[in-house]
């Protein structure tokens, strides 16, 4: 136990020292040895492990009261290939320009705070071709902007007053889960308080909505109304008021990304839909 322990600090050692020689060209595929064959030819030299050994496979793959030590391989292989998915995407990053992850730590100046789902489909760097460093980012269920929402609020209050971001998109996407669940009768728990803000929408909206001859285009067209609707809630927002009062340069967007094309579409939303409800949401900040 103490030689392959031994083995594997001088594993990881190398690892180390070869990722931090970026700009060397002798880079394979062979350096990202899958830890899980470490651990795989252990087992198979012996076949009982002691306690300890089981102590130090739970810790290092989280916290799991139920015992859960990855035995099994393919879901060993599935955690480490987050790891070595990281190495490898450091290593590409850094090989043209060494300083890439320094620079970027010295400070963000992102000109775009984007609002979207937690949707694992909808990656918005991935999908603008953005570095990191370019979009702040807050993202639930179904893009909403919830006025109670402190994580919300205060992504917005810092995005506009600190980062001083020229842009706020609301990034809403075809096929949403949270969209689709609204219209489910069956209770699912406290996700309900979430869900009834787009069931607010949908009532609101609800002779437009009736029009719609499938339930495909009824689900497109909500996901378009519950996009608008919360560009208007971040118009609606102190944050943004007052930026505009101060000539700060902020536009507010929103779009609606079809994930069975990955393209994105530039809904409209302009000054002519806020100027039909601000003068119920305006603040005057010349008083205050």
């Amino acid at each position: 136990m103490k030689e392959f322990a031994k083995k594997s600090i001088m594993f990881h050692s190398k690892i180390s020292k070869i990722l931090s020689f970026t700009n060397q060209t002798f880079f394979s595929k062979n350096i990202f040895i899958s830890s899980n064959k470490l651990f795989s030819s252990k087992n198979d030299n012996n076949n009982t492990k002691s306690s300890t050994s089981e102590k130090d496979n739970d810790s290092k793959y989280g916290v799991c009261p139920a015992g859960c030590t990855l035995h099994n391989h393919k879901f060993e292989a599935s955690y480490n290939r987050l790891i070595e998915g990281n190495q490898k995407y450091v290593l590409e990053k850094t090989m043209n320009n060494p300083n890439y992850f320094k620079d970027r730590a010295q400070n963000q100046t992102p000109k775009y705070l984007l609002i979207g789902c937690s949707d694992s489909r909808v990656p918005p760097n991935e999908m603008t071709m953005t570095e990191p460093g370019e979009i702040f980012i807050h993202r639930n269920i179904a893009n909403q902007v919830i006025f109670s929402d402190l994580n919300c609020m205060s992504v917005l209050q810092f995005g506009i007053e600190h980062l001083k971001v020229q842009h706020v998109i609301v990034l809403g996407h075809t096929k949403c889960g949270g969209i689709i669940a609204s219209k489910n009768k069956e209770y699912k728990g406290i996700i309900e308080n979430w869900l009834q803000n787009i069931r607010d929408i949908a009532f609101m909206n609800k002779e437009e909505l009736d029009k719609c001859k499938t339930e495909e285009d009824y689900f497109k067209k909500l996901t378009i109304l519950n996009v608008k609707s919360q560009v208007l809630n971040v118009c609606k927002t102190p944050y943004v008021q007052k930026a505009w009062a101060n000539n700060q340069k902020l536009h507010v967007h929103g779009w609606l990304v079809d994930i069975e094309t990955g393209l994105i579409n530039d809904l409209g939303v302009t000054n002519k839909d806020w100027n039909k409800i601000k003068e119920s949401y305006e603040f005057n900040f010349k008083l205050i």
